[in-house]
């Protein structure tokens, strides 16, 4: 199932997420979607960003987004309803 990101470097990104859980380490490079694992051994050293899952109930329908972990849910509920737009976007 495709998934919207609000905040951090994957913002206003949809991506398609295998197993829904409560929370994703995705790496923090834009347009570059990577999970990152219990066991991190990064030769690298690639930053990783924590993005929360937040359910919002509409009428009768459970719909899902995932949202930087800074974002609480009355800031996920605000910038949705405040037309959306991906950062950079007019």
């Amino acid at each position: 199932m495709k998934y919207l990101f609000i905040g951090g470097s994957h913002d206003g990104e949809w991506y398609e997420v295998h197993e829904r859980r409560q929370q994703l380490q995705l790496c923090s490079l834009p347009d570059h979607i990577c999970y990152a694992t219990e066991n991190i051994n990064d030769p690298y050293n690639v930053s990783y960003e924590i993005y929360n899952l937040h359910s919002i109930n509409i009428n009768t329908k459970e719909f899902f987004i995932y949202a930087i972990s800074t974002m609480n849910n009355v800031e996920v509920i605000f910038t949705l309803i405040n037309n959306y737009k991906k950062k950079g976007t007019k």
